[in-house]
């Protein structure tokens, strides 16, 4: 049984990105790159804590830089906080926003957590910006998000 929800326009004009989102679901700055946001789910009120989200970090690039190159740094990044990371399948290409980006899937194991947590991974590059997308959720309940961030990620778009 497939749930609908209600959907508003985000629209950042400094990144130059929109994407839909649920109207219920709040919009918080993250410190961590220049314009990067995440959208909460009304269960989750704690940036800090949140698990179940829906992030968006941009960085400035040069030309050289490789759609690999920032998925491995994540990895990398992780596994120095002691995140076990498991990449689950191929990194695949996908079309968003008319250009070329690449998406995984990675199954963390977080130090002081029992449950598993899955991250969908996007990264793109729009000119000198690199967009890093990440759907993120407990495993047990990735697949009740999984629509709503399918719809976020269909819907991102530049300008």
């Amino acid at each position: 049984m497939r749930r609908e929800f209600d959907l508003e326009v985000y629209i950042d004009k400094h990144q130059r990105f929109r994407l839909v989102h649920p109207v219920n679901w709040r919009i918080v700055p993250l410190s961590e790159g220049e314009g990067s946001i995440a959208f909460l789910p009304p269960a989750e009120d704690n940036i800090e804590e949140a698990v179940t989200a829906f992030y968006i970090y941009t960085y400035s690039v040069d030309k050289d830089f490789d759609l690999d190159d920032i998925i491995n740094l994540l990895i990398s990044e992780l596994e120095e906080d002691s995140v076990r990371v498991k990449e689950i399948g191929e990194r695949q290409e996908r079309e968003l926003s008319g250009g070329q980006a690449l998406t995984t899937a990675l199954l963390l194991k977080l130090p002081d957590a029992e449950d598993r947590v899955l991250f969908t991974v996007v990264f793109t590059i729009n000119g000198d910006i690199a967009y890093l997308l990440i759907g993120s959720s407990w495993e047990k309940t990735f697949l009740l998000v999984k629509p709503i961030y399918e719809k976020m990620l269909d819907s991102f778009s530049f300008f």
